[in-house]
């Protein structure tokens, strides 16, 4: 379907909220291409720029936010300019009270978080400040310190600073938008999506995050790979156990505990579509509210064993040989697979499967 582009004032924009070096360029410039998507003018204005490449945001009721990542604070002024007229909404903050009911009286009523395996977004921002060099040392002083001599160490010694200063914010961030989702903000809704669904199908996470916000894409436009788009690093998966010293992992390993499991099963368990379930009026369609839920936190073993139960109760809807495949992923859960799903091709015979 070809879209009149130019015809933007009353399309719907994205708002996506991502974790540094998780894919948001990747998503901005795909959906540029697919939807005719647009970056807010006010990142057009070259002066504002170079000004804020210091490290440094003025006062400019334009600008959508101040600061970056954990310190990244909105400004509704600016922000509400681009509900509508399809633009992508990008920023990295936390999932503080404040930047939520911000983002909310702006007049977003939908956020697609983009996650990542926090070790291995760890190791992306190492190579990511290591590129960028000294002249942009200021700049990176909007999230953290970063000490003088910096760029002359090696990466090894980067990489251990960024896992003792960077790693636990990044868990933090994580903890704070899962914990967000088990809150209740009447009209605002969260879906969740991880690196590894842009690296396996490219295609479908597009499509997921344009159906959401309600944004036509234009399917003559061919979806592009990862790999193709500016600013991508093919870093692998689980890349952290390579790259991480034994005293990273142990200190990591401290850290993390079972803080992120803890956060993605409350979570889990707070989806709306499990109350659908219960009210539901059919069997049929409570296997249906059922796996809605389970398939937002495909990892979460209490999920897939409620959903087994539905599909019990409506008849076994769903054939088994895509059940044995979750059964089987949600068994002794990794932390690595609470970024991962299974199989895009399991979850959409399953979704079929239902009707």
């Amino acid at each position: 379907m070809k879209l009149p582009f130019t015809k933007q004032a009353g399309r719907s924009s994205v708002f996506l909220v991502s974790l540094p070096k998780s894919g948001t360029d990747f998503t901005d410039n795909a959906l540029a291409k697919m939807a005719g998507l647009r970056t807010p003018e006010v990142y057009s204005d070259a002066s504002l720029m170079t000004t804020m490449r210091t490290g440094y945001y003025p006062e400019d009721r334009r600008l959508i936010s101040a600061g970056n990542f954990d310190a990244q604070i909105l400004r509704g002024s600016g922000l509400s300019r681009y509900v509508r007229g399809g633009y992508s909404v990008s920023v990295h903050m936390h999932a503080s009270h404040y930047n939520i009911r911000t983002a909310q009286e702006a007049g977003f009523s939908r956020m697609t978080v983009l996650m990542r395996e926090p070790r291995d977004a760890t190791i992306s921002m190492t190579y990511h400040i290591r590129k960028a060099g000294e002249d942009l040392r200021q700049l990176h002083t909007e999230f953290q310190f970063v000490p003088e001599d910096y760029h002359s160490w090696p990466h090894e010694k980067q990489l251990a600073f960024q896992v003792r200063v960077h790693l636990p914010r990044t868990i933090n961030w994580i903890e704070g938008w899962w914990g967000a989702f088990t809150h209740d903000y009447p009209g605002l809704e969260f879906d969740f999506a991880y690196t590894d669904d842009l690296k396996q199908d490219a295609a479908g996470y597009l499509s997921r995050v344009m159906s959401y916000h309600d944004v036509v894409g234009d399917d003559s436009v061919r979806v592009p790979a990862a790999q193709d788009m500016a600013h991508f690093r093919s870093g692998e998966h689980a890349q952290w156990r390579h790259e991480f010293s034994d005293d990273d992992k142990a200190f990591s390993d401290a850290l993390i505990g079972t803080r992120l499991h803890d956060a993605y099963a409350a979570a889990a368990n707070k989806h709306r579509a499990w109350q659908a379930a219960q009210d539901a009026a059919t069997p049929l369609d409570a296997a249906r509210a059922s796996f809605r839920a389970y398939r937002a936190f495909p990892s979460d073993r209490t999920s897939f064993d409620k959903l087994v139960a539905a599909l019990k109760a409506a008849g076994d809807p769903i054939g088994q040989d895509a059940v044995a495949v979750c059964d089987e992923w949600t068994r002794d859960v990794s932390m690595d697979q609470l970024f991962q799903r299974p199989s895009a091709a399991t979850l959409s015979q399953m979704d079929r499967d239902l009707g």
